[in-house]
């Protein structure tokens, strides 16, 4: 019960620092709003700001998931108030922040689709922020999770290109992923293939590809 009550407490506070947020960007207070951003962040998670990164999302998902209660609301936070940490720095003019912060936002959302409710709302930050960042490489963590998430929304064809940058990567793990990829694409009829704009006949090439690799 202590912790269940100290997880919503958590939440509370979280969403009280969201709601300054926006308000000290509204009012253009950038500095102001992206001290409130690392402080909170430092003090609810204990995420220091040169932990921030994307390549550590693994690592920022189990900070959120360590104090109990319903995962994806902890996630769902915490990925709002990075998509607001990368609003400011956007509005700052600094790209490279800016994409950090957009990366992490959007790991933490392709995550949070895996453990809660779905809303428009978050389908179309995700897709926004997938058009957004699509010009330059993901890093691995965030790039595993667009794979399975694009796969989910039917989008066979994208789930593909981002299996084979997965692969390019030398994980072994997207190897396995990949093959599980192929046998539930194949059980599905050729309609559903041909909405996902992956004919059968590519399945199998896209397969034989694979198997080529694993040898």
């Amino acid at each position: 019960m202590i912790r269940r009550d100290y997880f919503i407490k958590l939440v509370q506070e979280l969403s009280a620092v969201l709601l300054r947020v926006v308000s000290l960007r509204a009012r253009r207070e950038y500095e102001a709003a992206l001290h409130e951003i690392d402080s909170a962040l430092e003090r609810y998670l204990g995420l220091t700001p040169g932990e921030a990164m994307p390549e550590n999302l693994d690592h920022v998902l189990e900070l959120c998931s360590r104090e109990g209660g319903p995962f994806s609301d902890s996630i769902k936070l915490v990925s709002d108030v990075f998509y607001e940490q990368g609003v400011i720095y956007q509005a700052q003019q600094n790209t490279e922040a800016a994409r950090r912060a957009q990366l992490l936002s959007l790991g933490l959302y392709l995550e949070s689709v895996q453990h809660g409710v779905v809303s428009l709302d978050l389908l179309q930050k995700i897709d926004a922020l997938i058009q957004r960042l699509g010009d330059e490489p993901l890093p691995t963590p965030v790039l595993r999770r667009l794979f399975h998430y694009l796969e989910e929304r039917g989008l066979y064809a994208k789930a593909e290109d981002a299996l084979f940058e997965w692969l390019d990567r030398h994980d072994a793990n997207a190897i396995d992923a990949g093959m599980d990829f192929y046998d539930r694409l194949l059980k599905k009829s050729d309609d559903e293939l041909i909405r996902g704009d992956l004919p059968r006949s590519e399945v199998g090439e896209g397969r034989d590809r694979l198997l080529q690799l694993r040898r």
